[in-house]
């Protein structure tokens, strides 16, 4: 029965998620992500086009001298754009579940506890309604990259970090290996996980120290692999000023109302764990290094040049892991009704909000599929520009949460604009422009 309670909530998430991946169409960043990284700005007449990995490698050498350092998730964005969109349909997809998966499997395994499926069911819909700006940092294709992906990948790091506790040369290996790959993931969630690792190390290790020192050499790769990110040449830096971290700091207080699912379900759980007085001090230190985690996460974004809402991914992941950390405890000590009803309140208003958000998704799709009508029909009759009715935004602020297309650049009148240039290059036609209304 519980194999196919898992299998049956597996395969509805699957069918949902793979539905909006679907009627994802690409935008902004990719198109310009097909070709190999030249410069910022507009296209050159005869831009190459990625056609592998060493081109991939030449790319993404250049973007992290002129743009950042982020060549980890832009290298899966270019590979991508280079492939059938429906690819990363599939993986994007799988990778949404193994988000899930991962939550929970390193939840049971800092509890020592057993792995519990049907925690999936919580899970899922807490990450509908939590993950800020899931039309972009899930849907979207550069967006998915580099927040959803690399979000798998500083989980990995955590979960191998604390599984793995014996002495050999390819767990050293390994370890470098993950640390190296998780600095790498972003400005913030880089460092973040750095500090998380060595938390991990410090307060949870079971071994005397001195023993596990390899285990020191990881973290420090992953320091270092930060440190690299963060120094890019092309990153664009900030005056360390107070106006300006102040300002910073306040925007990142507003765009944190987006965490407020998260955020009001943490304390809930925290009061009534608190109340039956079952916290031991393993989980006061887990819980410690949960809130570091996301606390370091916010933070750094302080003294960044310019942050959205979704750069705040990281902030979620971390005290969704908390959360799920809590519901573990929650079973433990209370009836399983309550659990059950939080499920089933969480369910429900996915399901409300599900429905106008495929429904505006087929929309665009629909209204990109006649844009790419027009441009094929421009190219047939060897017409200079295509003329296109352009995307709807949706009307509805919470809609467009889950909309990648929701305040995004999208193409102008000016045939010549930064995004109308790269569509033409990506569609090979002299030019696009916006339908003057």
């Amino acid at each position: 029965m519980k194999k196919k309670n898992f299998l049956f909530t597996v395969g509805i998430c699957f069918l949902f998620i793979f539905v909006l991946n679907y009627l994802t169409t690409y935008a902004t960043d990719d198109f310009s992500y097909r070709f190999v990284f030249d410069h910022y700005g507009l296209p050159t007449d005869n831009p190459e086009k990625i056609t592998g990995f060493f081109s991939i490698v030449r790319s993404m050498w250049r973007h992290y001298f002129a743009m950042n350092g982020r060549w980890l998730a832009h290298s899966f964005v270019q590979f991508f754009m280079s492939q059938n969109k429906l690819l990363f349909d599939f993986f994007n997809s799988i990778f949404f579940l193994l988000l899930g998966w991962l939550l929970n499997y390193l939840a049971s395994l800092l509890l020592e506890t057993e792995n519990d499926l049907s925690n999936l069911s919580f899970i899922y819909p807490l990450l509908w309604l939590s993950l800020p700006e899931f039309g972009k940092s899930v849907l979207w294709l550069s967006g998915a990259c580099n927040y959803l992906w690399m979000s798998l990948v500083y989980l990995s790091y955590l979960l191998v970090f604390k599984k793995i506790n014996k002495y050999r040369w390819y767990n050293v290996f390994l370890l470098i290996g993950l640390g190296i790959l998780s600095g790498a993931t972003g400005e913030n969630s880089g460092a973040a996980t750095v500090i998380v690792v060595f938390l991990l190390w410090l307060f949870t290790e079971h071994q005397p120290k001195k023993l596990m020192y390899w285990k020191l050499i990881s973290v420090m790769s992953s320091a270092i692999s930060s440190i690299i990110l963060i120094k890019s040449p092309g990153a664009l830096k900030i005056e360390s000023n107070l106006s300006i971290l102040t300002s910073n700091f306040f925007t990142l207080i507003k765009f944190s109302l987006l965490l407020i699912v998260p955020i009001l379900l943490s304390i809930y759980f925290l009061y009534k764990l608190s109340k039956a007085n079952v916290f031991e001090s393993c989980h006061r230190v887990f819980l410690f290094i949960f809130v570091t985690g996301a606390l370091a996460s916010f933070f750094s974004l302080v003294f960044a040049e310019h942050s959205t809402p979704r750069n705040l991914f990281s902030v979620a992941i971390y005290l969704n892991l908390m959360l799920v950390y809590l519901l573990y405890l929650m079973k433990d000590y209370f009836e399983k009704k309550r659990p059950f009803m939080i499920n089933t309140v969480l369910t429900l208003v996915s399901l409300v909000i599900y429905i106008p958000v495929t429904s505006q998704l087929a929309e665009n799709y629909l209204e990109y599929e006649q844009e790419i009508a027009v441009i094929e029909q421009t190219k047939r009759e060897h017409k200079k520009l295509a003329v296109v009715q352009g995307i709807t935004w949706p009307d509805n602020q919470l809609v467009g949460l889950y909309n990648p297309y929701y305040k995004m650049q999208y193409l102008s009148s000016d045939s010549h604009a930064w995004l109308n240039e790269w569509m033409s290059k990506f569609y090979t036609v002299k030019g696009i422009r916006l339908e003057k209304k």
